[in-house]
């Protein structure tokens, strides 16, 4: 039984301006930097993974940025790679319009752009494979197109590579919707996705089997966790998947609880001690700091920050503390002013509740003595 071995990967995002994010033009063009050595990286995965061919599942670069500088980076990288058969579908990033790079520029031969107006395949006959591709010539795409493919039945190997969106509603979504009952009536022998940056499998009933490699290297606070490529072997028999992690950096979720006791330095002390140095010096984190403060300490997450900007490559701390009122107190010497009448009918309130109502209520406790007491108020 024959069977083709592959490296499927995509939404690499290639000299995107990492905009609406809190981090310095210098680290902007660092990051972008990194992103080139991602695609080097994939590149020499696939070369020791010894694959036969590599999939592109759209967001290879953001059109809006591409310079032809790094359309040559990426020339020069598969020039390299000429025994590998590289497959392209332009996905809603980098879409082929009429000016894109996919149609201007003079790309090797061993790289297939899938540029019709609708589905196109290419056989390889030494595998008994035939690759059906839809590729983004457009900013939105409304209808499930995976609809409109035919496959034919038969022994041959069928793989289908598409830009598009499993998460969004027909109607709703305009990233290329794509349906449980698109992907099991399309009649594939494997769906290779892009779109989404995480590594996911579609679940699905019945054969078909359909999988988002993700991002191999996270863009932001968004995609947390492990980023890499997909090895896969497909044949007749179904396909065998490993996931090959290849991300540079990790975008880091962590939380830190503090008491009122606390103060600024306690505060950088745990959190310097609640990370590993060598992943404090590689990684981005956000760090969610909870607890009780104490209501004179102005928590001033910037200040933190700048006391520890040379312990970490990027550190953003999010205030979601609540200060440390004495509430008897407050009800006690403003019995008859607002702020006592207030905390009194809010604690009856808070009382009553339970879950997150009770966390609600206890928010806007704490945001209206603020307001009333004439202090700062920061949004949790």
């Amino acid at each position: 039984m024959k069977e083709i071995k592959f490296l499927q990967t995509g939404d690499i995002h290639l000299e995107t301006a990492f905009t609406g994010q809190n981090i310095s033009l210098e680290m902007a063009r660092r990051r972008r930097n990194e992103l080139k050595e991602v695609f080097s990286r994939i590149i020499k995965t696939a070369e020791e993974e010894k694959v036969d061919i590599i999939l592109i599942t759209g967001d290879l670069f953001d059109y809006r940025f591409v310079t032809k500088p790094i359309i040559r980076f990426m020339q020069r990288k598969l020039f390299k790679i000429p025994h590998i058969k590289v497959f392209i579908t332009p996905g809603d990033s980098d879409p082929a319009l009429d000016d894109s790079f996919y149609r201007t520029f003079s790309w090797p031969r061993n790289v297939h752009i899938f540029l019709k107006e609708n589905w196109e395949y290419v056989d390889l006959l030494p595998f008994n494979l035939r690759i059906h591709g839809f590729g983004w010539n457009q900013w939105e795409i409304k209808t499930s197109m995976l609809r409109d493919l035919k496959i034919e039945p038969g022994k041959r190997i069928n793989l289908v590579m598409l830009h598009g969106d499993t998460f969004g509603c027909l109607g709703e979504s305009v990233s290329l919707p794509i349906s449980e009952s698109d992907l099991r009536e399309c009649k594939a022998d494997y769906v290779a996705l892009g779109h989404i940056h995480q590594n996911h499998r579609v679940p699905s009933k019945g054969k078909i089997i359909a999988n988002y490699a993700g991002s191999p290297e996270p863009l932001d606070f968004s995609e947390p966790g492990e980023h890499g490529v997909l090895i896969g072997t497909l044949s007749k028999k179904g396909v065998n998947l490993k996931f090959v992690p290849i991300a540079k950096r990790k975008y880091c979720h962590s939380k830190l609880r503090i008491t009122s006791e606390m103060g600024i330095e306690d505060i950088c002390k745990c959190i310097r001690k609640s990370v590993k140095k060598e992943d404090r010096l590689n990684h981005f984190y956000r760090f969610k700091i909870t607890g009780e403060k104490d209501e004179t300490v102005d928590l001033n997450t910037e200040a933190v920050q700048e006391l520890l900007q040379d312990d970490f490559l990027y550190l953003e701390l999010q205030d979601y503390t609540t200060p440390d009122y004495d509430l008897e107190a407050v009800i006690r010497e403003n019995l008859h002013t607002a702020p006592g009448i207030f905390t009194l009918k809010m604690k009856d309130e808070i009382d009553r509740e339970k879950g997150k109502e009770r966390e609600i209520i206890t928010n806007a406790l704490y945001y209206g003595l603020d307001t009333l007491l004439g202090k700062k108020v920061a949004l949790r």
